[in-house]
Formats: C-alpha cells, sequence, structure tokens
C-alpha cells in the first residue's frame, strides 16, 4: 500500500523499498500549493495507492483524470474516494500525480 501523507511543510521527500519483486520507490515535492507525487512499482507488483483529498481540488495521474485512467491502456484504475481518501490500483510501473 502507497498512502502518502502530503505535508507543505516538508519540501521533498524520497524514499524507496526493496521488495521481494524490486525496489518501489516514491517521491514526493511540493512547487507553491501544487503537490507532485511519482510512485515507481517493479514488475509482477500490484499496489494500492491512497491519495487525501481533504486538502486538493483536483488531481491528475500521468496527465489524465483519475476517471479517464484504465488499467489497460495506463496500468492504474481509480477505485473511488472514501471519507476524503481517492484510492487507485496500481500495476507495475511509474505514475506522477499531481495535485492542486
Amino acid at each position: 500500500m502507497i498512502a502518502p501523507v502530503p505535508d507543505a511543510r516538508i519540501g521533498y521527500v524520497k524514499a524507496s523499498y526493496e521488495s521481494a519483486y524490486g525496489l518501489i520507490t516514491t517521491e514526493s515535492t511540493y512547487d507553491g500549493d501544487v503537490w507532485h507525487f511519482s510512485v515507481t512499482i517493479p514488475a509482477n507488483t500490484t499496489a494500492e495507492m491512497r491519495l487525501p483529498m481533504a486538502s486538493f481540488d483536483s488531481i491528475t495521474v500521468n496527465g489524465k483524470a483519475p476517471t479517464d485512467l484504465s488499467e489497460e491502456a495506463d496500468g492504474i484504475v481509480y477505485v473511488g474516494t472514501t471519507d476524503g481518501v481517492a484510492v487507485f490500483h496500481l500495476v507495475a510501473g511509474s505514475f506522477n500525480v499531481t495535485c492542486s
């Protein structure tokens, strides 16, 4: 599970984890009020990404709106939002999230 907690007071965070299937990496930055988050999931791996949406008006993943994403074309699918948290299912790949 990938569940970042964005905080503008922390300008930059980079983390990685060596899983049984390979390296999982994340990176978080702020550009003014815009939060950028990237994650890379290794081959033969899936993940759930949970993004807190309470403080953001819009979100894009690899330049697309969540409802325009498909597992077949993008390797990620938007499941829905519950209690202010947007939930996505990811397959192997790199994903760039922008929230404003």
